[in-house]
């Protein structure tokens, strides 16, 4: 079995490897440059590059139903949901590629902004939580609806993030005794890492867990 997982990991990256063109990493880089420069802030580069990689997840769903892959998986007999882990396992290599890239780069840019590493690493290692937590919302309905009717859909998370956002923003705003808790929440962190480190594990676990089931249950029942 996790032959065939490994398989379906490079099968992916093949696909995004199109898309890795010069040019592309060229507007990435530049990007990121103007980003880290404009806001002095190592924390927004790595921000950047976990967005880039939550951009790349949607290529092998893309060119899977371009190329009508899945049916050619059915004749294969390669059960349904070694598909699904597959898929998972690529998206959680791409995302830990673009975390350790991310805390590459904070290592270089934190003492050029004058930036405490601890405190830079902490915003980071929460972004990528985030835009994990966001692709296991989105990878089940990639698998129901397929990729062209789940373009719509799978914006909904960054509509409710950004509307979550003002509202945080309005809160902190009108209530000073919120953007006090928030300030002390490094310092917590710092205090109570390990437990909270586990609890951040813990969650995920379960958001993965719940997302990985309902992905195997609907492209169970997706006819080809």
């Amino acid at each position: 079995m996790m032959s065939k997982l490994l398989s379906f990991v490079k099968l992916d990256f093949i696909t995004i490897k199109p898309y890795m063109t010069m040019k592309n990493l060229w507007i990435y880089v530049l990007t990121m440059a103007f980003m880290a420069f404009s806001t002095q802030s190592a924390t927004s580069v790595a921000s950047m590059i976990l967005m880039i990689a939550s951009l790349h997840v949607i290529y092998p769903f893309a060119l899977g139903e371009k190329s009508n892959i899945d049916a050619f998986y059915i004749t294969l007999s390669i059960p349904r949901r070694i598909v699904v882990y597959g898929r998972y396992l690529f998206v959680l290599c791409l995302d830990v590629c673009a975390l350790l890239i991310g805390f590459l780069i904070a290592l270089i840019l934190s003492p050029l902004f004058k930036e405490n590493l601890n405190e830079t690493l902490l915003p980071i290692f929460v972004v990528f939580l985030l835009f994990t937590i966001i692709q296991l919302i989105q990878l089940p309905i990639y698998f129901a609806l397929g990729y062209t009717k789940a373009k719509v859909f799978v914006m909904l998370p960054y509509v409710l993030l950004f509307v979550l956002f003002m509202l945080s923003t309005h809160i902190i705003e009108s209530l000073p005794a919120v953007a006090d808790f928030l300030e002390e929440i490094p310092a917590m962190f710092v205090q109570h890492k390990i437990a909270v480190v586990l609890l951040c594990v813990g969650i995920w676990s379960f958001l993965l867990l719940v997302s990985t089931a309902i992905s195997t249950r609907s492209y169970q029942k997706k006819e080809f």
